[in-house]
């Protein structure tokens, strides 16, 4: 078991930049990210998800990436099951876990020794590890234009094909098919919506979530900020975070 081993924890909202910034941080510091994603465990399900490709992840080991068919139910308890034997290995092997994502109740089940069971979820705020955890934050108006060209840029690299293609090949479990940029596909492949009238609703939902998943974060006293606004510049943002890591893990 991983109990008490060191653990990096990047959270933010969606678009905001995390992906990015755990490789560079796991580049610095010998690190594998373990995603915290709820939509990116489907295989298949890449680009409305804003998976990274191979090429993206830039050498560096991810895992919980593709672990069930969309087909199949998941939920927090199996996610919670395979990112704890993820950092597990991780730190077994001597390097760093990174837990990445915008999913607040999966890295809750992680840190945190919560219990599933009888559909009863007994929640300790004592964390497991030794966390560093690290917040992205900006401006409202600015985090709302990069969901904007996000989600542009999904249908320009084929958000609409994968769709098809999955609704091709397998039935998507509810979980899956209500995730943000395949229910509105679906229901414009359907005829229930134009594709303009559907790009606006991923628009929207994706910004909707922003605002949940802050919201989320915010009550997270754990949390050390980063604003990415203030810290504009890519290199500066990364040494505000290893300098946050460092200190907080000794390393």
């Amino acid at each position: 078991m991983s109990e008490g081993c060191k653990l990096i924890v990047l959270c933010g909202p969606t678009a905001s930049g995390k992906t990015g910034l755990a490789i560079r941080i796991a580049q610095e510091l010998g690190g594998e990210i373990v995603s915290a994603d709820s939509m990116q465990v489907y295989r298949g399900m890449d680009i409305g998800t804003a998976k990274p490709t191979v090429a993206e992840r830039g050498g560096i080991a991810h895992h919980m990436l593709d672990v069930v068919e969309p087909g199949e139910p998941y939920n927090a308890a199996l996610y919670q099951r395979g990112a704890r034997a993820c950092i597990a290995d991780i730190a077994a092997r001597g390097k760093l876990p990174i837990l990445c994502g915008g999913t607040g109740l999966y890295i809750n089940a992680v840190l945190y020794p919560l219990d599933f069971a009888e559909k009863t979820t007994v929640f300790n705020r004592e964390s497991l590890y030794q966390a560093a955890w690290l917040g992205l934050t900006m401006a409202r108006e600015r985090l709302y234009r990069r969901i904007d060209r996000r989600v542009d840029d999904m249908i320009a690299a084929g958000l609409m094909g994968e769709v098809r293609g999955l609704l091709e090949r397998t039935s998507l479990s509810r979980t899956a098919s209500q995730a943000i940029g395949y229910k509105e596909i679906i229901a414009h492949l359907q005829g229930q919506c134009t594709l303009e009238g559907a790009i606006a609703q991923i628009k929207q939902g994706s910004r909707r979530y922003a605002k949940r998943q802050m919201t989320w974060f915010r009550r997270e006293g754990a949390i050390h900020w980063l604003d990415v606004d203030e810290l504009a510049d890519g290199e500066v943002l990364l040494q505000a975070a290893l300098g946050d890591i460092r200190g907080t893990l000794n390393i």
